[in-house]
């Protein structure tokens, strides 16, 4: 049994979707749902963790293929990369088009 909770987002059609653990994949589910509409601060907060947590993601990884094939990052949150041990940084904030 695996116990979960999220928000999420209703397709333009009203429906919900939601992946389901490998483990569950092509079994037969029982789902138990309460619905509740979620205030929007508390959206507005669960989106932006969900996007901080993207980036994060995604940097660290940029970050990873950059150190395994030797190549630099160039980007605007220079600082942020160069807290990752072996990854060259090439500060591109000069470059920013404001």
């Amino acid at each position: 049994m695996s116990t979960i909770t999220a928000i999420l987002d209703a397709s333009a059609d009203g429906s919900l979707h939601q992946p389901l653990p490998s483990e569950l994949k092509g079994a037969r589910i029982r789902v138990v749902a309460q619905l509740e509409a979620v205030p929007a601060s508390e959206a507005a907060v669960h989106t932006a963790r969900e996007a901080r947590d993207c980036w994060e993601k995604a940097g660290r990884l940029i970050g990873a293929i950059a150190r395994c094939h030797g190549h630099e990052v160039s980007t605007l949150t220079a600082t942020e990369f160069a807290q990752m041990p072996g990854v060259r940084v090439l500060d591109a904030s000069r470059f920013r088009i404001v």
